[in-house]
């Protein structure tokens, strides 16, 4: 199998007290979180480069891997990587990770050979998680009939993404950052997170006046979200609706996009509080 460059962001929001901590101070054992995930990428063997965006100074004085300088801002440091990776890897595949999940090399072994056969015709790969796996507590993201079997709770892994940069409809990707980054960590129903959505849209239209084009397929998002409040929409219907939104046309060329449905809670158990911190150290050590 072929290895991919991966980018691990190492930054944080500025007003973000904690995000910062968990980068340069919260440690598993004896290391920093950050320097376990970056040892277990190394340990994996699967990837061909290692990048780190974040703060240069700290960073230069942990590892002597190649840093990007953090914009502490999600749109602009993917926009780094998306930009560096067209110059230096020109249609090939990436893997971007958060540096605030612990991965063990045979997770990554796992998940890529599950992968592994879709790997070259690929041109996004993202994943689902059952709730119940768990430890950490999260609130389900969505409620999924897949095929035959009764509707269950699954969780979008936010943390963890395989994609070919010059495939993507970019615009589209820093459109919908702007929009729903600010909502994912809100403790409010799916309706009211949708209507701010809906509100958000709005707002934004004048920033993002291309979305205009796109108003079919926000169309097709509601008749899913429908579907979804149901508890009748599959997986099948996702990764349509993903290919068709996120890949350029002239790169959809038979099926290049993939929804995984992973048993790997690794890749799903972000460390966003201090309590999610206490209960994988206990895990981990």
């Amino acid at each position: 199998m072929k290895k991919i460059p991966i980018f691990i962001l190492a930054d944080h929001n500025l007003d973000d007290e904690f995000s910062r901590k968990k980068i340069f101070e919260l440690k598993i054992g004896d290391k920093l979180i950050l320097q376990s995930l970056v040892e277990e990428i190394e340990k994996s063997d699967l990837f061909s480069e290692i990048y780190l965006i974040g703060n240069p100074i700290k960073l230069k004085k942990l590892f002597s891997l190649p840093i990007f300088t953090g914009q502490h801002d999600l749109k602009k440091n993917i926009k780094i990587i998306f930009d560096f990776s067209k110059a230096k890897f020109p249609n090939q595949l990436i893997a971007i990770i958060t540096c605030d999940i612990l991965p063990k090399s045979e997770d990554f072994k796992r998940f890529f050979e599950k992968i592994e056969k879709k790997l070259e015709s690929s041109n996004l790969i993202f994943c689902f998680i059952l709730n119940s796996l768990l430890k950490v507590f999260r609130e389900a993201d969505t409620l999924i009939k897949n095929d035959e079997e009764k509707p269950k709770n699954y969780n979008l892994v936010y943390n963890f993404f395989i994609l070919r940069p010059d495939a993507l409809n970019k615009k589209i990707i820093y459109f919908l950052i702007d929009l729903l980054r600010p909502l994912r960590k809100k403790r409010i129903t799916n309706w009211s997170r949708f209507l701010l959505c809906f509100l958000k849209l709005i707002i934004l239209i004048p920033k993002y006046p291309f979305v205009l084009f796109f108003l079919p397929k926000i169309f097709s998002v509601i008749s899913l979200f429908k579907k979804y409040l149901k508890g009748n929409l599959k997986f099948s219907e996702i990764e349509k609706i993903v290919e068709t939104i996120f890949i350029k046309r002239k790169n959809r060329k038979g099926k290049t996009c993939y929804l995984e449905v992973i048993d790997i809670p690794s890749f799903a158990e972000d460390i966003d509080t201090e309590k999610d911190y206490e209960i994988l150290k206990k895990e981990l050590q």
